[in-house]
């Protein structure tokens, strides 16, 4: 995964930072009872590879909620939610029309590595928007130390991704707003790779995840195009899942 994170801070500019944030990835390991009831789900293990420290560290459910690397990301942010159903009160609110940049065109980062976008870097005003339907759904942490008191989600109707989220804090004040942009497997192949079991892959994946924090007029861009998938057979499995993989890169 290249993990690169675009920070604005004012309308002076922006830049590349932080710099030791270059590098990191992680392997985060989700059981099947995370889907049971509360009582018997078990929580994630998440292990990271931290490039400062060049080494392993395990990932803490509470630290799951915790900036990530001096940005207004926390773990759960990634892709919309990352967290587990159960340990969250749901509501839909409705339907809507919105449009969203569900597919991208521009190759940003490792690819293009100057391309802003648009303003402060943290927009996507250059690329491709479309206009979809959209689900609008709430959830509410039941543990009471989660930094959100509540989350909206638009969800494309059509492709189940999530689109937008909206994190309030605890007072209910609007806190961030955090977008996504995809793009289609076939739409590019060299960013999507197929393999022996799968020679064409059909996948609509996050390709970039911005978060903009109203409170304190900072942001972020975070990128991921080296999205591809995962041999079949077990033996590649468990190796492509092993944590000792996140040092191969050190």
């Amino acid at each position: 995964m290249y993990f690169a994170v675009k920070r604005a801070s004012s309308p002076m500019g922006s830049n590349m930072a932080p710099f030791d944030a270059k590098g990191i990835t992680l392997i985060n390991y989700r059981y099947k009872s995370a889907d049971g009831p509360r009582s018997e789900a078990r929580n994630d293990d998440t292990w990271v590879y931290v490039p400062t420290l060049r080494r392993v560290r395990r990932i803490s459910l509470a630290q799951r909620t915790d900036a990530v690397s001096g940005t207004d990301f926390t773990f759960d942010d990634f892709a919309g939610f990352f967290g587990i159903p159960p340990q969250y009160e749901w509501e839909c609110l409705g339907e809507m029309d919105l449009i969203a940049p569900v597919n991208s065109k521009i190759k940003a980062y490792p690819y293009t590595r100057e391309h802003n976008f648009g303003p402060y870097g943290l927009s996507f005003a250059s690329d491709r928007w479309e206009l979809r339907h959209a689900l609008r759904i709430q959830f509410r942490p039941k543990n009471a130390d989660h930094p959100y008191t509540r989350k909206t989600l638009y969800v494309d109707a059509n492709t189940a991704e999530i689109l937008y989220s909206f994190a309030y804090d605890q007072k209910e004040e609007l806190w961030k707003i955090i977008y996504h942009n995809k793009r289609w497997s076939e739409d590019g192949h060299e960013f999507y790779k197929a393999w022996d079991e799968v020679p064409e892959p059909r996948d609509s994946v996050t390709v970039a995840d911005v978060v903009i924090n109203v409170q304190t007029g900072t942001g972020n861009r975070i990128e991921f195009w080296d999205a591809h998938g995962t041999p079949l057979n077990k033996g590649s499995i468990r190796r492509y899942i092993d944590v000792g993989r996140l040092t191969r890169g050190r």
